[in-house]
């Protein structure tokens, strides 16, 4: 995987909005960012799917602001594989991290833990808008636009939740 920061907009089918981020890796179907929630404010990362971005832009003004925010050596917080689907899931899964998922309606997202994942496609335990752990949801990899970790509005939800889960089966 290369490594090789640079600030990227991405235009995603479906969506009318883009995602904004610091390019941090890449594999054959997945892209890493670090996150640009607006404006030149970083919040969390995305791990954006490939086969959806319809467009790429850049800007160098903004590239220059947001490098010199986050330096030009910049690590990952945790040991994430984004070969796959499968490793990117099973990566937050052994971090028993809360994570946001996008699909094809930028309207909507499902934030969970997951609970089982195979090479196709992983269940999570959905977390509700009322910050309770609710019914299991199972999402097809192909069908993923984005995920999205370690945000500021995740990390809120995981402190304020009635009830933690128990380890992740894996």
């Amino acid at each position: 995987m290369k490594n090789n920061l640079k600030y990227q907009k991405f235009k995603l089918d479906g969506w009318g909005n883009t995602i904004e981020g610091i390019f941090l890796q890449e594999s054959e179907k997945w892209i890493l960012t670090r996150h640009i929630c607006t404006d030149y404010m970083l919040d969390g990362y995305a791990i954006i799917n490939k086969k959806h971005i319809k467009k790429t832009y850049k800007d160098r003004f903004k590239e220059k602001i947001m490098l010199s925010k986050i330096g030009e050596d910049y690590t990952i917080p945790f040991d994430l594989k984004i070969k796959s689907g499968k490793q990117i899931v099973s990566s937050f899964a052994n971090e028993n991290l809360l994570f946001q998922i996008e699909e094809d309606d930028e309207n909507y997202c499902f934030i969970g833990k997951s609970i089982n994942i195979t090479n196709r496609a992983f269940t999570i335990n959905f977390l509700t808008p009322k910050i309770k752990w609710s019914d299991e949801m199972t999402f097809d990899f192909n069908d993923i636009r984005a995920f999205f970790f370690m945000n500021d509005y995740l990390n809120t939800l995981e402190s304020n939740c009635k009830k933690k889960l128990p380890p992740n089966k894996k």
